[in-house]
Formats: C-alpha cells, sequence, structure tokens
C-alpha cells in the first residue's frame, strides 16, 4: 500500500507541475488489452503471447503546438503461455503478473484540433503487485492458482521493471474532448530476477516484450 501511495503521490506531483508549464491540459481514460511474453534465449520458441488487461489514466500537458508530454498511470497485466499436451489433451499454461505502471509519453503531433495523428516514445518505471497462473486441460474448466513471489534467499523475484515504448496513435474530436486510440511496443529492459549474490555466467536474463492496443477519451482541463 505504501508503494502505491507513493506512486499516486509521483503521478500527482506530475500533474502540478505539467499544469503550471503547460499551454493545455487534458485528462483522461483509457481501457485496452495487452500481449505480452518473456524474452528470454532458453526458451526460444515455447513462450507464446497471452493476451491481458490495460486500464490507465492518461494526463496530456501541451507545450507547444506540436510537442507534448504525457505522462500515466496503468494497471497493466503482462503474461506469458505455455502449450502443451498431458494425457493426451492440449494443455495451456498461462501466468500473468499484475503491474503498477508509470510510462512519461513525449509525443509529437501532427494535423488540427479535430483530427490529430501523433507519434511517442517513452522511458516506463513499473512494480509488480501480484501474480497468478491458470490452467487450461482439454474441455475442463479453467484452473486458478495465486503464486507468490520469491522474496527471500540467493535468487528472489524482481519486482521493479524499467522498460521502454514507442507507438503511433490518433485523437478525433467529439463532444468536449477527443476519442483517441494508440497501439504501443514495450521493450523491457530489466531482468525478472534478481541475485544476493553475482549472477552465474551462464545467466540468460528474462524480461517482458508485447504490444498493447488501446481507446480511451481525454478531457480538456484548466487553460
Amino acid at each position: 500500500m505504501r508503494l502505491t501511495k507513493n506512486v499516486i503521490a509521483l503521478f500527482a506531483m506530475l500533474f502540478i507541475y505539467g499544469t503550471a508549464f503547460s499551454q493545455k491540459t487534458a485528462i483522461g481514460f483509457r481501457t485496452g488489452a495487452s500481449y505480452f511474453t518473456i524474452n528470454n534465449d532458453l526458451l526460444e520458441e515455447n513462450a507464446k503471447y497471452e493476451l491481458g488487461l490495460d486500464l490507465a489514466i492518461p494526463v496530456e500537458f501541451q507545450i507547444s503546438p506540436i510537442f507534448s508530454i504525457q505522462p500515466e498511470l496503468h494497471f497493466s497485466q503482462k503474461g506469458v503461455a505455455f502449450e502443451g499436451m498431458e494425457d493426451g489433451q492440449e494443455q495451456k499454461i498461462a501466468v500473468k503478473t499484475n503491474y503498477l505502471e508509470l510510462p512519461v509519453l513525449f509525443k509529437a503531433n501532427y494535423g488540427n484540433e479535430r483530427f490529430k495523428a501523433y507519434a511517442f516514445v517513452a522511458p516506463s518505471v513499473g512494480y509488480a503487485i501480484n501474480r497468478f497462473a491458470t490452467e487450461k486441460l482439454g474441455d475442463q474448466d479453467i484452473e486458478k492458482e495465486d503464486i507468490e513471489f520469491v522474496k527471500n534467499g540467493d535468487v528472489q523475484d524482481q519486482r521493479w521493471e524499467f522498460n521502454a515504448m514507442g507507438g503511433i496513435g490518433g485523437s478525433m474530436k467529439a463532444g468536449i474532448g477527443h476519442f483517441v486510440a494508440d497501439v504501443r511496443y514495450s521493450f523491457g529492459l530489466s531482468d525478472n530476477t534478481k541475485f544476493k549474490q553475482d549472477k552465474p555466467s551462464d545467466w540468460k536474463k528474462s524480461t517482458n516484450r508485447g504490444c498493447t492496443l488501446s481507446i480511451g477519451y481525454m478531457i480538456p482541463i484548466g487553460k
């Protein structure tokens, strides 16, 4: 809970300072689907992509007619799936991790007040809140199980995540605000595992990698 409060406080601070220096400010809500996997050389093609949920509260600060900065507070699911056979039946096991995430988008905007296209890059930091696994065997019901993070020992789960994002999108004037839609690719930079001692020389790090498609609505406020 303390971490959640700190992240929300940071988001609020960005909002206050951004509003003070921007020409225009807009706030909104976005919902979408994530499509992620784990990148690891040892897994090769065994790790499949898994669908998840992505919810965000974006705040856009327009610095100039073509440039804006947009911090976003996300609830994001990042997963991986494995498929095979068990007792002659198709088996799918998926693991999903729920993150609280804060990317800051640097956007280049093209167009007019009615229609606008944009491209962006963004650094992002996230923290894993919890994790669960699901199993589907043949025609049986999906079974779900919570997974505890490994917090003790020489090898632990890394709950902090740093990644880079890039994407494109567009907006259309509707009522007092704008409908928005974008697609983005997220490239994990940090290993999902951490070591108290030195890493083994043959260790292959695992990173989250995938894309997100979302739609939402932005409402201008302030200036």
